[in-house]
């Protein structure tokens, strides 16, 4: 069974969920919308992160369909893909995303990645 298969297994080396606000003028921000570097693969298992290179780049929002990538798959019923959970299809796209971003030294510095949804990190990044 590979690792996303497990359905037990909902997230790794993630801190519990809680709710939280931005207090209007008490923090700033950094909007993380731009061009990222890019890299497609049309079968993830086979892709070693650590090895890859990014050489594309792509607009964040988007989704890769809407930049040539991949072609739409449009169904008005069902899935494009056999269901049979917790197994998924043999081969999966994906996509890596890079973009380096400099935070302030000074004060809390917190990620919030809202609709992220991924348990295999590129590399592991810290936050103070």
């Amino acid at each position: 069974m590979r690792i996303y298969e497990n359905h037990e297994l909902t997230s790794l080396h993630r801190k519990a969920p809680r709710s939280y606000y931005i207090p209007d003028g008490a923090a700033k921000y950094i909007d993380l919308n731009g061009e990222y570097d890019f890299a497609y693969f049309e079968d993830g298992d086979r892709v070693n992160v650590r090895d890859v290179v990014l050489t594309d780049k792509i607009t964040v929002p988007s989704t890769w369909q809407n930049v040539g990538v991949e072609q739409p798959d449009y169904i008005n019923h069902g899935y494009s893909f056999p269901i049979d959970p917790p197994y998924v299809p043999m081969v999966n796209p994906v996509g890596i995303y890079q973009r380096e971003i400099t935070v302030s030294a000074q004060g809390r510095t917190y990620l919030v990645l809202e609709g992220v949804s991924s348990m295999r990190p590129r590399r592991r990044t810290w936050v103070r």
